[in-house]
């Protein structure tokens, strides 16, 4: 399955969707300038539109450029959350980086909860394999492409152990900055040979 149909637009999502961490939630709009260092961000509505009416909780996601954003929307969980809210107030967990404007649109996220005993690990078993870090002394991920490699670890009958990668997104030119290939939730580091 492709990365990306004939017919996606730059904005949409990979077609990965146990790749996902959030889901959208809620767009509000900004009521006011946001200076750069706030935690505090008044959004417009009043009564059942305000923020706090409309289900809006600690622990969501804030994704707005300036707030410190290392996710994507919608897709990847932003390094930045809600704190607390109060009408139209939002505490944020961490100080804006910059600017925001009035009149911007900020999407609130909420993070995909799996169900009880299932744990989503496919998101952290999905490495970027680079033509310098394909290998370590336990595990060889054997094959010729580089890019966004899922990895998955299985153990046979016997007990002998084996690795099954399959590539997400080849990259023609994958660089990374260093060799560390990532975590896995099986306790494996890749690491370049």
């Amino acid at each position: 399955m492709s990365a990306w149909g004939n017919t996606d637009a730059i904005t949409d999502k990979p077609h990965f969707p146990v790749e996902r961490q959030v889901h959208e939630y809620l767009y509000l709009t900004t009521a006011n300038l946001t200076l750069s260092g706030s935690r505090t961000i008044q959004f417009t509505g009043t009564g059942a539109a305000d923020v706090a009416n409309q289900g809006v909780t600690a622990n969501m996601y804030v994704v707005v450029a300036n707030s410190g954003v290392s996710g994507e929307a919608g897709f990847f969980a932003s390094n930045v959350v809600v704190s607390s809210v109060s009408g139209n107030i939002v505490v944020l967990s961490a100080a804006t980086t910059g600017n925001i404007a009035a009149g911007a649109t900020v999407e609130i996220d909420k993070g995909i909860v799996y169900g009880a005993g299932s744990a989503n690990t496919y998101n952290q078993d999905t490495i970027l394999v680079t033509p310098s870090r394909i290998a370590n002394a336990t595990v060889n991920v054997n094959h010729s492409s580089t890019g966004w490699t899922y990895v998955l670890k299985s153990t046979n009958n016997d007990g002998t152990v084996r690795y099954r990668s399959e590539v997400l997104v080849a990259l023609a030119n994958s660089v990374a900055s260093n060799t560390n290939s990532g975590n896995t939730s099986f306790a494996q580091v890749y690491t370049g040979v």
